[in-house]
């Protein structure tokens, strides 16, 4: 298998740069960075866990649409969620 960690690292940096560059401060948009998923895939079992990832403050149901890549099979893939809320109603 290839070791991610150096593209890791080019693909947040750049993600950051479009956030910081692209992307309006009151859109409701949340780019996530590569360690997201592998993390999320390994622990979440239901809805509720997914509502509760992260602080209490925060959940990625209060955002419009989810940003985030993956890696698996040695290829990378950027995923792009709309309708969050929508999808949130749709799992209950």
């Amino acid at each position: 298998m290839l070791s991610t960690l150096r593209y890791d690292k080019i693909i947040n940096f750049y993600l950051k740069f479009l956030e910081d560059y692209f992307i309006p401060s009151n859109n409701k948009i949340y780019i996530t960075n590569t360690y997201w998923y592998p993390l999320l895939s390994k622990k979440i079992n239901n809805l509720e866990q997914i509502k509760n990832t992260g602080n209490n403050k925060f959940t990625i149901f209060n955002y419009d649409i989810l940003i985030t890549p993956i890696f698996e099979n040695n290829h990378w893939t950027l995923v792009i969620i709309n309708n969050l809320a929508k999808m949130r109603n749709v799992l209950e």
